[in-house]
C-alpha cells in the first residue's frame, strides 16, 4: 500500500464518522469478506466500508459459510482481482 493510498483511505475514514469506523474496527478480521466477492480493486473505499458494516450487522455462521463458498470460484477463476 502506497502512502498516497493510505492518505486517501484515512481521509475516507474521517468522512464516515467515528461510530461507523469504531464498529468496523472492533470486528476481528476474517479469511474473506463481502467486498472481495465484488472485486476489491474495483470498489471505492466508501463501498468497501459499507460492505464491512453490512457484514457486521448481519453476521452469522451461515453468512460466513456463504461467503466462503462464494469465494472459491472467485479465487479459482481469478475474478475480482486485478
Amino acid at each position: 500500500m502506497t502512502p498516497k493510498t493510505m492518505r486517501s483511505q484515512l481521509a475516507g475514514l474521517a468522512k464516515l464518522g467515528r461510530g461507523r469506523v469504531r464498529r468496523r474496527l472492533r470486528m476481528q478480521p476474517g479469511l474473506t469478506c463481502l467486498w472481495a466477492l465484488e472485486g476489491c480493486s474495483k470498489l471505492g473505499f466508501r463501498r468497501w466500508v459499507e460492505l464491512d458494516l453490512e457484514y457486521i450487522d448481519h453476521w452469522s455462521v451461515t453468512l460466513d459459510w456463504k461467503i466462503l463458498l462464494k469465494t472459491i470460484p472467485v479465487v479459482l477463476l481469478g475474478r475480482g482481482a486485478s
